[in-house]
């Protein structure tokens, strides 16, 4: 990045990571240009294919890029960055998503089931290794 070390209180990540293969060096430049105490803000596409075979980044296709859960926060605390908010999110959605796959259903409809599967979500999360399936992963790193 063009910038000098330190500028920035905030740098954000929304599924960026997962387009390139170097997931370390693009964190690692966006902590080179975070002033200390300030925070790195991403949410990403997790694959819970990886995480089940134990596999870290995989290339998708000519632009995505698969990574893990597991494989994320491994390198948030390689570049020795500290993890204040990580929630996993899209559990049911994982299945929704198969289930109503080129269904055509009225838009109050989706909104709807989005929001009921937002709330289940909030509460199933917290059952121990359940929060590992979800579909997406936010986390807000300090420096």
């Amino acid at each position: 990045l063009p910038f000098g070390k330190e500028t920035f209180d905030r740098v954000f990540f929304f599924s960026y990571l997962h387009h390139t293969p170097h997931t370390l060096m693009a964190l690692n430049e966006a902590k080179r240009v975070l002033k200390r105490g300030g925070h790195i803000v991403l949410s990403e596409p997790i694959s819970l294919r990886l995480l089940l075979q134990g596999k870290g980044t995989e290339h998708l296709d000519k632009e995505e890029y698969g990574f893990s859960s597991k494989q994320l926060l491994e390198i948030i605390k390689m570049l020795d960055l500290k993890i204040t908010y990580c929630r996993y999110q899209g559990f049911l959605w994982r299945f929704l998503l198969k289930i109503y796959h080129g269904h055509d259903k009225p838009k109050r409809f989706t909104i709807f089931l989005n929001a009921l599967a937002d709330r289940i979500d909030d509460v199933i999360t917290h059952i121990p290794g359940i929060k590992l399936l979800g579909f997406l992963i936010k986390v807000v790193v300090e420096k």
